[in-house]
This record gives structure tokens, sequence and C-alpha cells, in this order.
């Protein structure tokens, strides 16, 4: 099916139309008949694969078919058609192919054992040609053409499309078949049609790269009547300047700079009534390229047969949710077999074997062929430079949160075949410079620099983690979502609290909020060495300051807050730590001790603060003010886990001196210490209605005041 294909592509046809035709005529050919006829004559009346095309063939097309290796084609820039094996494919089906165009018929007899030996009068001839009103064709052998009167096949006036009619070969002639395939491998119905699925399956990706064909459709004939199978349509509208134009161009002035063309090919499907679409990039040209296809059209023009065109490209599928499993394969504007590894297929006029299925490359050798050469010529220059514009492209088709979706089309080197991963060692030399990351909580496209933040995208990204990601994001943090296989070629470093950290030490964080969780995130960090402190702007303060933890002068204290009455009621000290870091901070120096003097922090928490600055100012204050003082002591002393209130021996020491529970009238009060009133049933207590020292029951506070042998 390919090479019709491409017979028809060359042609400049624009439709093709493939026919499964299971018709049988050989009950036509009586036993009397049969006397009269070579035995193998019977096979023109049976069931064949019909390829038909709207542009009839002239008489130079037909010299090229009927050649093997040395068709005129080598020598046209502008052809699809490579080795010249082209049409001959068709005998691993057949043994007597036949052409209709104009108004004649050829048979390609190539053993002279289809007809009547004593009718070839040069023995030379490999087949017949008849046209329709010479009067000379047998009428037998026009009754499988009668069929295609829909397909406007009229015997009585030139057919202005060409047709290839390929009878499929019933018994294998051991001396002249050219392969041992017969319709007795379809035992059975089921199997035509899975002969003919597998053509169908290879429709679509044969489409792809052609610049003409814009239509292919299936019929399948049985007993006098045709059904569509399929039909397979291109929509989409072609560029102006193909490439075969280009190519003629390049050919008048091989100095002329690189063109391309590169189109969105929407092919819509019948009866299914689905659409697919692949983006589709061709290059000719490019600085080494040419300079190789001059040089073979020189030794074309000497008569050697070369044919080097400086020709290739990449597709990638575009809105396919199966996008990434597709399997790349190598064209030469067909597919052939060849897999590459690479999500994309790549086209281009590669050296490989006559068929089809070895490309060739140096493999390491030290002197590499001149074939393997023009093939790393053409990755270079032309199919991964392609690869690159085609994603550039592609990101149009990916907005908003389908984004992410552009990766399945990126190579990963780890599973690419050799000798591709060329390609992919070049793509990502050139995609590096280009903004094809997808920047987290944004619509818009980055490229890596060193100072990007990675995040891959196959890890399992924490919500706390995206949330400090956004907040980077304000201080000017590039933040892109990579692939793992994206991540060893392209600059940038892995997300974590090492890199954030090091971004943190050259941006100044602004706000109270955003230092409480940066300096969250970073905690894990600052347990392992309070070092990596230094110099970042998260010690946050009350007030809405915000202040680096550097090293202080000797005798610097920090005061650590646990709640926010202590401010507002001493706002006296030069530093007071945010209640949400003060905790942490404070349980940083006390398990690096030695570090905290290097540090030169003579820390005071809270209720050392309160004992000191807050209490020893009840004195003859209101009731009111002094109730509130003590309830928010107890607050403190609740939030300090397990009434580890950090006091300092001195502190403890003095405890029981403090005079801290209200005695008298409600217009003045006297101070009493702590001791005194120790048993909750003291009346004189009674009458103020206070909750100082709380309910014995309450083990947590009876353990606190036994703490201090009250």
């Amino acid at each position: 099916m390919g090479e019709m294909i491409q017979n028809a592509e060359d042609a400049g046809a624009t439709q093709m139309d493939i026919i499964l035709d299971m018709n049988d005529y050989c009950n036509l050919l009586t036993r009397e008949l049969q006397k009269n006829y070579p035995a193998k004559f019977s096979t023109l009346l049976g069931p064949s694969m019909t390829f038909i095309n709207n542009k009839p063939m002239t008489e130079k097309d037909i010299k090229n078919i009927q050649s093997v290796g040395d068709s005129d084609k080598m020598n046209d820039t502008s052809s699809v058609g490579r080795f010249g094996h082209g049409f001959n494919s068709s005998f691993n089906v057949t043994d007597i192919p036949s052409l209709v165009t104009g108004d004649n018929f050829y048979f390609f007899d190539v053993h002279q054992n289809h007809f009547d030996r004593a009718s070839y009068i040069n023995s030379n001839r490999k087949g017949k040609k008849f046209a329709f009103n010479s009067g000379l064709v047998d009428p037998l052998m026009l009754q499988p053409y009668k069929a295609y009167s829909e397909f406007g096949l009229d015997l009585s006036m030139p057919f202005n499309q060409t047709m290839f009619r390929l009878p499929l070969r019933k018994v294998v002639d051991p001396k002249h078949s050219f392969s041992d395939w017969t319709m007795s491998n379809l035992k059975d119905e089921a199997c035509h049609e899975t002969l003919f699925k597998q053509f169908i399956d290879k429709e679509e990706s044969c489409m792809i790269f052609l610049s003409n064909i814009k239509t292919i459709n299936f019929y399948r004939m049985v007993d006098g009547n045709t059904t569509l199978v399929r039909s397979i349509k291109r929509k989409d509208q072609p560029e102006q300047k193909t490439i075969k134009m280009i190519l003629k161009d390049l050919e008048q002035d091989p100095s002329r700079k690189p063109e391309e063309v590169i189109e969105l090919r929407k092919f819509s499907i019948e009866p299914e009534g689905t659409t697919v679409q692949w983006l589709v990039g061709r290059q000719v040209g490019g600085p080494t390229a040419s300079q190789f296809f001059k040089k073979s059209l020189d030794e074309n023009n000497s008569g050697k047969q070369v044919k080097r065109l400086p020709l290739g490209g990449a597709a990638i599928p575009i809105g396919r949710e199966d996008a990434h499993l597709v399997a790349g394969q190598v064209f030469s504007t067909l597919p052939t077999t060849i897999k590459t590894g690479l999500p994309v297929h790549i086209d281009g006029y590669l050296e490989m074997h006559s068929s089809r299925k070895y490309i060739e490359h140096s493999d390491g050798e030290p002197n590499p062929s001149n074939g393997a050469i023009w093939n790393a010529v053409l990755y270079d220059e032309i199919i991964a430079p392609m690869m690159v514009k085609l994603m550039i492209r592609a990101r149009i088709s990916y907005p908003g949160d389908k984004m992410i979706k552009l990766y399945d089309h990126v190579p990963d080197l780890s599973k690419c075949h050799k000798p591709f991963t060329r390609i992919v060692e070049t793509y990502f030399q050139l995609a590096i410079y280009q903004p094809l990351c997808v920047k987290l909580h944004s619509t818009s496209w980055a490229k890596s620099t060193p100072s990007s933040l990675l995040c891959i995208t196959e890890n399992n990204i924490a919500q706390a983690e995206l949330d400090i990601a956004k907040k980077l994001s304000k201080y000017g943090a590039e933040v892109l979502l990579v692939p793992k296989k994206m991540r060893p070629k392209i600059h940038g470093q892995d997300f974590n609290i090492f890199s954030v950290r090091e971004l943190l030490n050259k941006v100044p964080v602004t706000t109270v909020e955003d230092a409480l969780m940066l300096f969250d995130y970073l905690y894990p960090l600052f347990q392992i060495n309070p070092d990596y402190l230094l110099d970042l702007n998260l010690l946050a303060m009350y007030g809405g300051t915000l202040t680096k933890f550097a090293r202080a002068k000797k005798g610097t204290t920090i005061y650590y807050l646990y709640t926010e009455m202590a401010y507002t009621i001493y706002p006296e000290p030069t530093a007071y730590v945010h209640p949400e870091i003060s905790l942490k901070l404070e349980e940083l120096l006390e398990q690096h001790n030695n570090r905290a003097k290097t540090f030169n922090f003579q820390s005071v928490n809270e209720v050392t603060i309160l004992y000191r600055h807050v209490l020893k100012k009840l004195n003859g204050r209101s009731h009111d003010y002094v109730m509130s003082k003590l309830n928010h002591l107890l607050q403190v002393f609740f939030v300090c886990d397990d009434g580890e209130v950090g006091l300092s021996n001195e502190d403890k020491a003095g405890l029981t001196k403090l005079e801290i529970i209200p005695v008298g009238t409600p217009d003045r009060f006297t101070l009493r210490p702590i001791t005194d009133f120790h048993d909750h049933t003291n009346e004189e207590l009674a009458r103020f209605d206070i909750l100082f020292p709380p309910d014995h029951e309450n083990t947590r506070v009876e353990h606190l005041l036994e703490g201090y042998g009250s």
C-alpha cells in the first residue's frame, strides 16, 4: 500500500481509492474454454487488491515502474521514490499485476506464463499492452474491470485516472513466484478483513508527511456490491508553497537559506466521525546538508546515482490523550518499519538499506561511512531543530491546566534507540534556550536557567511545597514543573530546602506572613545546623517587622514570646520574636547550646518577662487590671508544654517571694506571697472570685506548683 501511495504522490494525485475486491469470475472460465487458455490465466479473473488514484500516468511514469533500481526517480529531486522498488513490491501478493490508465491496459507478465507464449513476438517483452478499442482484448479479461464503472472506469473512453489491479496469488509457482504468500493465507472472510484492516490501520500514518494526497478511501467489493469501509480526508488548508517547490528552488540554487513548512494537519475519519491532528514540520536545506546535496547533483550529472535530498522533519500528535503512547517511527515521506524510541515521528531522506529496515550509522566507528555521516547531518541540522520548533508551535494547543501535556512529546534519552540518541542530545542542546518549561502557578512558559527551581512532575509534590513555590514566585523565583526525563538535560536546581535556602540568601523576604511560612519549611534544615539561619530575613518581630538572623553583638538579648499580650504590656525590649517562631527558635538554640553562645544570644522567654516586668507592676492597680494579668499568666503556663516554662533557677527561687494574689478592698490591694494561698479553701480568696491557683484537681497546675516547692 505504501508503495502504491508513493507512486500516486509522485504523480501529483490528490485521492486514492483502495479496494478489496473479493469478486471471483473464474466460474466464467468453462471447462471448454480452459482448453484455449494457459493454466495461469484464471488468476486474472480472481479476487484482487485494487488501487485507483485520480492522476493519469504518463509514458515516463509507466517506464519508471517497469524497472527495478534504475528508475528515473533517482534523478528527480522532487520525487518521493528512492530505490526504484515501488511498483515491484506488488509481486509480494500477485504474479501478474495490471495497470489501467488513459485508454490502455498493461499486464505485467514478467515470466510470460499467463498468456499464450506464442503471442509474445518479442521474447524480451515482460507483459502485454492492449488499447481499449483495439478489439484485441479477450472479453473474458474485461469482466473484472467492468465492476469499477462506479470509480469512473468506462472502457469505451479514456480513463483519466490510474488503476493498479493486483490479482491475489492463489497458488505459488516455485519457479516464478516472488514470494510464498497466497490467498490460502486468508482461510476465510475474517482473514480477508484482517488483511484489509492492516492496511487501514496504517492509512493515517501514511498520509502524515504527504503533500499531494488529501483523501484515501477503503472499499470492499463482494457479490457485485461495493461498500465504503473507511475514509480519511485531510481537512486543513495546505501551505501555498509545497516541499516540491522548495526542492526545485534549492536545485536551482543550493546556496539558498533553509526553508520550512509547518502545518497543523487535520484528518477526518469516517464512519467513526472522529478527527485526528498532527503538527507536521519539514525543512529543506541546511549548511552542511545543502553542500551534500550540491555534491550529489554533480555526481548524478556524472552518471553516479547518488540521491541526497536535504529534507527532513517531524510530526507530533495534537490533542490525543494517548500521545504518550505514540511509538515513533522513521519516515522517508512514507513510514518504514524502523522504530526510534522517540515520542514523535521523524522524517528524512536518510541513508538506509533498500529494505527500509536498517538505517546507516557509525556506531562509534572511527571511519564512518558517507551514509552514516549524511544521516548525522540530517539529525543535527534538520530533524532535531524541527522537533524543537514543533514544540514551540505546539504550546498554543496546550493552554491552562493542559500545559503539562506538552511534555508527552519530549524525548527520553533512556528509551531512545541507537542511533537516534544523537537526535535527543541535539534536541536538548537547542531546547534549553527556548521557553518550553511549565511555570508553576502560571499560564506562561519559561526557559530554564541555573537559578530555576525544578519540581519533578513524577514526584508526589506535597501541597505545602506547592504553597512554598507559589510564595517564592512572589520574590522572583522561577519554579518550573519538569518531567524526570528532562531533568538531566536542563539548567536549574532541584526544588528542596537547600535550594530554597540558597535563594532566600539572595532575595530578602518582605512580609511577616511569608517569613513564618518559609521558617516552618526550612525548620528541618535549621535543626541540622542553626547556622543555616544566618543572613536569612526570617526573624519575624512584633509590629510587622523583619530582621536578619545574624551573629549579634555580645550581650544581645532575644525575647521569645508565646502570646501577643506580652508585647502590648511591655514593648521595651529590642526584639520580640513572633510567637509562631519563638518556641521553635528557643528549642533550636537550646539543642545547639554551644552554637547559641557563638551567636551571642541571651534568650529570655515570655514567662520570665511576665514575672520580672509585669507582675511587680500590679501594685496599686485596679482589680480588673490585676485579674487580666493573672489570667494571662495562666495562659502562658498552659502554652508551655508540660509546664516547662523555661524559668531560670534564680527566677524559680524567687517565685515564692513574688506577691501575685491581690487581697484587700476593691479600692486598694496589698500583695501576699503565693504560698499563703496555696489552699484553695481559703475564704479570704473566695471573696474576690479569682481563679489562681486553679482547682487543685487540675493535675497539670498541681504538678507545676509542686515543682516550685510551694
